[in-house]
């Protein structure tokens, strides 16, 4: 019985309906109602200046900003910063 009601308590959490949106998780969904519906502005960058809305959005920008490049191209040794960039240099070639 105590078992059974842990589960429909998790899965009123972790299924919470927010307009079209199912969530996996209580943490996916606080991320989402924060950086989409309540534009709250939490993460900026030390160096440029910009502003992010998520952690990981901040993450991924803050590659910009290293001296060296992250992906090396096997065929010709250019450089690139992401491995978006890296895949477009790749269908270029």
């Amino acid at each position: 019985m105590i078992i059974s009601l842990i589960n429909l308590v998790y899965k009123i959490l972790f299924y919470y309906y927010l307009g079209n949106k199912v969530f996996s998780s209580v943490h996916t969904m606080i991320r989402h109602k924060t950086s989409i519906h309540d534009r709250q502005v939490r993460y900026g960058c030390n160096i440029c200046g910009r502003f992010f809305f998520r952690k990981d959005k901040l993450t991924s920008h803050m590659v910009y900003h290293q001296d060296f490049d992250t992906y090396i191209c096997c065929f010709c040794t250019i450089g690139c910063k992401s491995r978006m960039l890296m895949r477009q240099h790749l269908k270029r070639e």
